[in-house]
């Protein structure tokens, strides 16, 4: 009996540490950070901002292009002529429309 109650102890503790370390891994204030290093237009599905914007994307070392605190999302989209659409990330998951 001793073994059972000794396994039980040694699994609480490891239950503990275990969802610890994932309370610590979640960012405290909600920001998320996404990074797509590039995207291959002919294997992805019929989205057409992954899939026919263009070949892929790149990431900046400093995203906040205009030094407002806010990070830029640029995406270029190559149909009628070629369009350069900018959004700016306003909160937690909500992107505004700048140009």
């Amino acid at each position: 009996m001793p073994n059972n109650i000794t396994k039980g102890i040694i699994f609480l503790i490891f239950m503990i540490f275990s969802s610890a370390t994932f309370v610590i891994a979640q960012p405290a204030d909600g920001e998320n950070e996404f990074r797509l290093a590039t995207a291959n237009p002919h294997t992805l599905g019929g989205d057409t901002l992954t899939s026919d914007a263009g070949r892929g994307m790149w990431v900046a070392q400093n995203p906040d292009l205009d030094n407002d605190g806010l990070p830029e999302l640029i995406v270029t989209e190559y149909t009628k002529g070629g369009r350069v659409f900018v959004y700016e990330m306003v909160g937690d998951n909500q992107l505004e429309f700048v140009w």
